[in-house]
């Protein structure tokens, strides 16, 4: 894992409280029921391929595909996925009251122009930040752009 990827890991392990083990380059043999679950959701979860209008439909019908999964009974098995996860929740840590932020940010410095660059693409931001150094969060459906505490989302100007 990059230094990079790897610092932002650091701290989701730190939000969530957890510890990771990972597994050495090239034993792939260390991760095979990592491998095996990947190859189940692939087929159980996924398969169909699932269409969807866009990302809230999506997620709306990969939501009602895993609760459905909630009343198998996996072989070997004598309760259903719902009533070992009910079975085992008192054992698990609550939530944080904030989520993570799924973001990547970068600091970047404005431009003349009043653009900051984040890829490829150039974003509009207010002309009185020009010359200054700030924050780029990348969220998966937005950007924002951020200066001493006060941005918010930003227009793309391609």
């Amino acid at each position: 894992m990059a230094p990079a990827s790897r610092c932002g890991f650091q701290l989701l392990e730190a939000h969530y409280a957890f510890t990771s083990e990972f597994c050495n380059p090239g034993q792939g043999h260390e991760k095979g029921l990592v491998e095996g679950l990947v190859g189940w959701v692939r087929r159980n979860i996924l398969t169909p391929v699932p269409h969807a209008d866009d990302w809230e439909q999506l997620n709306d019908l990969l939501w009602q595909r895993c609760q459905d999964y909630r009343q198998h009974t996996p072989g070997g098995r004598r309760q259903t996925v719902a009533a070992a996860y009910e079975q085992e929740r008192p054992c698990l840590l609550p939530l944080p009251a904030k989520p993570s932020e799924t973001c990547r940010v970068q600091t970047c410095r404005v431009r003349p122009e009043a653009l900051v660059r984040l890829d490829n693409n150039h974003y509009s931001v207010p002309s009185r930040w020009v010359g200054q150094w700030v924050t780029v969060k990348a969220y998966p459906f937005r950007v924002e752009v951020w200066a001493r505490g006060k941005g918010g989302p930003a227009p793309a100007l391609l």
